[in-house]
């Protein structure tokens, strides 16, 4: 009859308009994603710009081993006084392989950093930073670093390298520099472990209680490098970055190796 040729024109034509708008809708999410895609990526870019331009303003490396007299690896020159200009919440600098060359801070809490970078404005990366409960001069006996695990690999983002005991016997120290010298630190431990675990404690009324602590995270570890395991005379660092998984932390952990002083320090005081 006409009124059913009718209603089959009508819906015929209502299918066609649904389809037309499902298709647009599906194009302007697309579009949506993509933009919001390349927005984050520009934010992470920019990141980790602040860093490399800080790095290269700021550090320098001996061309050769011989440089600096030694047959050790290079040490790294800093301008501390440029540095701390920028801000005074400087306390060290963080080198560690493949890719970790970095200021670190500690603010008056451990929110302030998270997402600011080392001139305090906004950087998706934050800034790497010593929690704000250790004392800033690196002498607790556990001091904890944090640094964010950023997707493009800058921060922490390959300290899951280290999972791997053949990679941590390549690379076995991680560096921090100080304006007096530097802190040689030997990788002992990873693990992962939830953010409120007994890994995070720092203070030690006794060398039974820091003994205590060594068993604990013992019992924890992913890789553990026995022979290098420290004891109640150590101090160690604690490097902690997220993990894809909520509340899970990725740890890894090193004992001072040794200590050197600044040679470019005592040469301009010589």
């Amino acid at each position: 009859s006409e009124g059913s040729q009718y209603l089959r024109t009508f819906f015929s034509l209502m299918h066609q308009i649904f389809r037309k708008i499902i298709g647009l809708s599906l194009l302007f999410l697309s579009f949506y994603f993509a933009l919001s895609a390349l927005q984050w990526h520009q934010k992470y870019e920019d990141g980790k710009g602040e860093y490399e331009e800080l790095a290269q303003e700021n550090t320098e490396k001996p061309k050769t081993e011989a440089d600096n007299g030694t047959k050790m690896d290079p040490y790294m020159k800093i301008d501390w006084g440029k540095l701390k200009g920028q801000n005074s919440d400087l306390v060290g600098w963080i080198v560690m392989d493949p890719n970790v060359n970095y200021p670190v801070v500690q603010g008056e809490d451990n929110a302030y950093y998270l997402h600011r970078g080392f001139n305090r404005g906004y950087n998706i990366n934050g800034c790497i930073f010593m929690s704000s409960n250790n004392s800033p001069d690196w002498t607790d006996p556990n001091t904890i670093v944090y640094g964010h695990n950023m997707r493009n690999g800058s921060m922490f983002g390959t300290n899951s390298k280290y999972m791997s005991k053949k990679y941590i016997k390549k690379h076995p120290y991680f560096y921090i520099y100080t304006e007096d010298g530097r802190y040689i630190y030997e990788i002992f431990n990873t693990m992962t472990v939830q953010d409120a675990s007994d890994a995070y404690e720092y203070f030690f009324e006794t060398e039974d209680d820091f003994s205590d602590y060594l068993e604990k995270i013992q019992k924890n570890s992913s890789v553990m490098l026995k022979e290098k395991w420290p004891d109640v005379k150590d101090h160690i660092v604690t490097l902690s970055t997220c993990t894809a998984h909520g509340q899970l932390r990725f740890l890894i952990q090193g004992k001072l190796s040794r200590y050197e002083k600044d040679p470019y320090m005592q040469k301009a005081g010589s």
